[in-house]
């Protein structure tokens, strides 16, 4: 303590403002702000009342708006069509193991990839082993995805892509293909509609 007092407060600020600028992810910040109007409102809102009132405001009011947000987004999400029997659909569980190489890992998505969820991307790295050198999202169940879950699913496949494993997507709506190719995280040739056609490219990539 002696050591530290003997320190100008000067320096001190400065070290507090590089800190304090680090964590503030302003490259995610601007990146939330061009995913979605609402999700900036909700955004703005909370981060001018955490300036210019108290985090004791901020927080509670930010959660309920992105609970109205996630509400709202879970009733659009609602989709329902008639159940057409066909024999080229795809079946409920895919292709056969059998048919996937070793070095393919094949991920199923099921569900919305929001903030509460995107946690679970988590999990991704512990089943890619050493021979893996593709992965495969299968996300034909994914109806929406919000920049919480868009940032981590980019954490991932950059993370992937650092260890040169290929990332292919198979299955998404056409709302969530054009997130992922318009902010630069993966390229079209990559996106497909259907899952033997990510397969079939993905063993192509692996021959």
């Amino acid at each position: 303590m002696p050591l530290v007092s003997a320190i100008p407060m000067a320096c001190l600020a400065g070290i507090l403002v590089i800190v304090a600028w680090n964590m503030s992810e302003y490259r995610y910040f601007f990146l939330s702000c061009r995913i979605n109007t609402y999700e900036t409102a909700v955004l703005l809102t909370t981060f001018f009342l955490t300036v210019f009132t108290d985090l004791t405001i901020a927080i509670p009011v930010g959660f309920v708006l992105a609970l109205v947000l996630f509400m709202k987004r879970m009733a659009d999400a609602v989709d329902i069509n008639p159940l057409v029997a066909s024999k080229a659909e795809e079946s409920l569980f895919g292709t056969g193991s059998e048919e996937i190489p070793e070095k393919i890992q094949v991920f199923e998505i099921n569900g919305p990839l929001f903030f509460g969820s995107a946690g679970q991307f988590m999990n991704v790295h512990a089943y890619v082993k050493d021979h893996h050198s593709l992965v495969i999202f299968r996300m034909r169940y994914v109806p929406i995805i919000d920049s919480s879950g868009l940032r981590r699913f980019t954490e991932i496949v950059h993370s992937l892509n650092r260890q040169e494993i290929t990332v292919l997507v198979s299955g998404v709506n056409t709302k969530i293909a054009d997130k992922l190719i318009k902010h630069s995280i993966l390229d079209k040739q990559y996106i497909f509609e259907d899952f033997l056609d990510a397969l079939a490219k993905g063993k192509t990539l692996v021959a």
